[in-house]
């Protein structure tokens, strides 16, 4: 299993700013296989949680599949990160 973190000196969340009450954007950095990439997204909040999902591209994080250059384009480029925050406090 890969390493996957949202990492920096503050948790990995670069800044948020309050869109309204259950919409959050928030710019991070991804971190993958010793590859870090700033990232944006929208988290949602509901029942005291904020979850997200969202696409990247996988070959700009160096993600390969081992094998013949067929075997590597018969995988999709694009991954799907799910990410769900608890939320200990009223938002």
């Amino acid at each position: 299993m890969n390493r996957v973190a949202l990492s920096n000196c503050n948790n990995g969340i670069n800044g948020t700013e309050k869109l309204n009450r259950d919409s959050l954007p928030i710019a991070a950095n991804l971190s993958i296989q010793e590859v870090t990439r700033n990232i944006q997204f929208y988290a949602h909040y509901k029942e005291r949680q904020f979850t997200t999902r969202f696409t990247f591209n996988r070959l700009d994080w160096k993600i390969a599949y081992k094998g013949t250059w067929a075997d590597k384009t018969l995988v999709d480029k694009e991954v799907e990160l799910n990410i769900t925050v608890d939320v200990d406090s009223t938002f």
